[in-house]
């Protein structure tokens, strides 16, 4: 595959990921708050759904990749493996101090299903951070795909 193909793939799964995250922060701002969710509880299950199933392949990726003492793994997209590496590079620096740069990211997935009010804050910043990574990524396949801009 060329490098047009996998940076538009990659922009499409970060899309949905980014895009998962966005209504669950949405909806447990609003409830934490006291309001009424805007989205019905289906979608937001579903986007706690794709979240989940996304941190959980990730992990393994950067299992892998941290186990293969931090070189390119074979069998894994080159555009997953630059967030790979990138996620792991944040972490070494210290760029983000949320929960799921701490500690392994599918601990997350315990606070995507707990409800706990105390875990909400927590959550709730380690999808900002999250978010932030993956829309950083989606600015270098921007740049792959149209490098004039």
């Amino acid at each position: 595959m060329d490098a047009t193909w996998l940076s538009v793939q990659s922009m499409k799964l970060n899309h949905s990921i980014i895009g998962a995250i966005n209504t669950l922060s949405i909806h447990l701002k609003l409830t934490s708050g006291g309001e009424q969710g805007i989205k019905p509880e289906s979608e937001i299950e579903e986007a706690k759904t794709t979240i989940e199933k996304w941190i959980t392949e990730f992990e393994k990726s950067l299992n892998a990749y941290e186990q293969n003492s931090f070189q390119a793994l074979t069998g894994i997209n080159p555009r997953q493996q630059q967030l790979v590496k990138r996620f792991e590079s944040a972490k070494r620096k210290g760029e983000f101090s949320s929960k799921i740069f701490r500690d392994p990211p599918t601990k997350i997935i315990g606070l995507l299903s707990s409800g706990q009010p105390e875990n909400i804050k927590e959550l709730l910043q380690s999808l900002s951070d999250l978010r932030a990574l993956l829309e950083e990524h989606n600015q270098l396949d921007i740049q792959n795909l149209v490098p004039d801009l």
